[in-house]
């Protein structure tokens, strides 16, 4: 509905959309990992991580697809520079930002299997690094139900022989039935996404990246089936996750290499190189991890064309 307003009413105004699927850390800038607070798939890595979920309703099959910040960030340059000036097209170019489509597909087992393989190195608490079990994936919500039941009720037999009640415990408690309740619900919640086999067609972002010069395309990356999963998660989005968890000391190093971005900025340059009150900029202005800011100025009725990118640090 929104979209179809923007097409109605933009009247001569140059817009393009720009559709990400699931955002995560950064790739590459400012800086590898860089992320904006625990989100999206933060919250299913870290219950695993802790062993709160060992089960998960959901296909090990089914489509992950994930997209870096930065790619998202890159795209929508790219897109304004090619449609910011000039004429208004009749329809409104969409650009789905992607990583799915081509020969470099997430699956959301993989994703568990890489957080596993990583947490069992380096673990979220002292006492879950051995103890951390690979995810169950259940097809059924009648067997993801039962498998948690049991494994809240072993729990619970635990935490009583601990307390010198050596009793056999096979009911739950009302604290475990409410719990199993809850893991039942977010398990119907995010039922669509766990079995989600679809495909984003990127044609139009495939197409604006192969516009682009090979030096380009190195600046501006937003080519999603280049990416190295296991080593995105493994060694960048886990990393810098538990990091923005635990407020660790590298986290204001990660602040001061955030600021030290601000001296980067990307140009825009028209057609003519010789004509200097053309060029205008886009700071990026990082002020900290948490507030990475992109601003961008136009000049009035210029075209804009090859993009390029200065360093005045």
């Amino acid at each position: 509905m929104g979209e179809s307003l923007l097409h109605s009413n933009r009247r001569e105004l140059p817009v393009v959309i720009v559709r990400p699927s699931i955002i995560e850390s950064s790739y590459k800038e400012p800086f590898p990992g860089w992320l904006q607070g625990i989100r999206m798939s933060a919250p299913l890595i870290l219950g695993n991580g802790k062993d709160q979920i060992p089960d998960l309703f959901g296909d090990y099959q089914s489509s992950c697809d994930v997209i870096p910040v930065d790619m998202v960030a890159n795209a929508i340059i790219a897109a304004m520079a090619k449609h910011g000036c000039g004429n208004v097209l009749s329809d409104v170019k969409v650009y789905n930002v992607t990583s799915t489509y081509h020969a470099n597909p997430l699956r959301l087992g993989e994703l568990m299997d890489f957080s596993h393989q990583h947490l069992c190195v380096s673990s979220l608490t002292e006492t879950t690094a051995k103890d951390l079990k690979l995810m169950k994936f259940h097809s059924s919500l009648e067997e993801f139900t039962s498998s948690v039941s049991k494994a809240i009720a072993k729990q619970e037999r635990e935490m009583k022989n601990e307390e010198g009640e050596a009793e056999s415990h096979t009911t739950l408690s009302m604290k475990g039935k409410r719990k199993l309740k809850y893991f039942v619900s977010l398990a119907k919640t995010y039922q669509p996404y766990m079995f989600f086999h679809a495909r984003f067609d990127d044609t139009n972002t495939r197409s604006l990246l192969n516009e682009l010069s090979v030096e380009e395309r190195k600046i501006f990356e937003f080519d999603g089936s280049c990416i190295d999963w296991e080593h995105y998660f493994i060694n960048i989005h886990l990393p810098r996750l538990k990091m923005e968890l635990f407020h660790t000391p590298e986290t204001e190093v990660a602040a001061e290499t955030a600021a030290s971005m601000a001296s980067k900025y990307l140009v825009f340059k028209d057609s003519d190189p010789h004509d200097s009150a053309v060029w205008e900029r886009a700071t990026m202005a990082a002020l900290s991890p948490q507030k990475l800011k992109i601003s961008v100025v136009f000049s009035a009725g210029q075209a804009l064309g090859t993009l390029s990118y200065m360093d005045h640090s």
